[in-house]
C-alpha cells in the first residue's frame, strides 16, 4: 500500500520496505533509499537519490510504495499433435491486476509447460498507473502468428482481473487428412512495465511452439 501524502513517518517508510515496526532505521539505509516506486510528484522525475550519504528528505517518500518482481518461468513450451488434420500450437501471455499485484499468466493447450493458467511473472505491490508494452520479438524456425494480441509496442493500460491484455503466439502444422505437416518456432521477447517516476520492470521470455500432423488418415 502506498505511503500517505501527509503525516508521513520514518517508521512507516521502514515498514513499507519490509522492516519491522519500531526498530532502528535511517533515511540513509539502502532499502529505504531504494524504495521501489517513489511518486514523481514528490520525489521529482529522477526519483529518490540512492547514493549513500547524499541529501534526501522524508517528504520525497510521500505516496511511495515498495514493489518487487519475481520471474517464476522464463521458458514456456506448447505442443500439438494430430493424426489426420491440421493442428495448432499456441501460447498466450495475459496481463492483469489482481490483489495489488500485476500478474502475467501463460495460457495454452493441455500440452503447455508450465500448465495453462500458471503465473509466470509477478510484480508485487504495484501501484495503479503501470502500463505494459512488448519489444519486437525475434523468431527462429517457422513464423508464428500474433493475430489477436492486444499488447503491442506502445504502452497499454493494464486492467483489473477478470479482464486482461495479452500477447498471443500460435503456429499451424499444415497438412491434411493424408498429407503430413509440421511447424516449429522459438520466440524470444520481453514485456516492459512502466510508470512515470517509478521503477521499470522487464519480463523476458522464450516460447517454443511445435505443431505436427502425421497425415495418417488415408492409411
Amino acid at each position: 500500500m502506498p505511503l500517505p501524502t501527509t503525516s508521513i513517518s520514518l517508521n512507516a517508510i521502514h515498514v513499507e520496505v519490509g522492516g519491522t515496526s519500531g526498530t532502528a532505521v535511517s533515511l540513509n539505509d539502502a532499502d529505504v533509499r531504494g524504495i521501489g516506486a517513489p511518486d514523481s510528484t514528490y520525489a521529482g522525475g529522477d526519483g529518490i537519490n540512492t547514493t549513500s550519504g547524499s541529501t534526501i528528505s522524508i517528504g520525497e517518500f510521500r505516496n511511495a510504495s515498495d514493489i518487487s518482481a519475481t520471474t517464476y518461468h522464463s521458458s514456456i513450451s506448447a505442443e500439438s499433435y494430430s493424426d489426420d488434420s491440421n493442428t495448432n500450437a499456441n501460447s498466450d501471455l495475459r496481463v492483469f491486476y489482481l490483489n495489488g499485484n500485476i500478474d502475467v499468466r501463460a495460457y495454452g493447450g493441455d500440452t503447455q509447460s508450465p500448465s495453462s493458467g500458471t503465473t509466470v511473472y509477478r510484480i508485487s505491490g504495484a501501484p495503479s498507473g503501470y502500463t505494459v508494452r512488448t519489444t519486437v520479438p525475434s523468431f527462429s524456425g517457422d513464423f508464428p502468428s500474433t493475430s489477436g494480441s492486444t499488447i503491442g509496442t506502445t504502452a497499454t493500460s493494464i486492467p483489473t482481473f477478470s479482464s486482461f491484455v495479452d500477447r498471443e503466439f500460435d503456429i499451424d502444422s499444415g497438412g491434411g487428412y493424408d498429407d503430413p505437416g509440421d511447424a516449429l518456432t522459438v520466440i524470444t521477447g520481453s514485456l516492459i512495465f512502466e510508470k512515470s517516476g517509478s521503477t521499470t520492470f522487464t519480463y523476458s521470455y522464450s516460447i517454443t511452439l511445435e505443431a505436427e500432423n502425421a497425415g495418417e488418415g488415408g492409411q
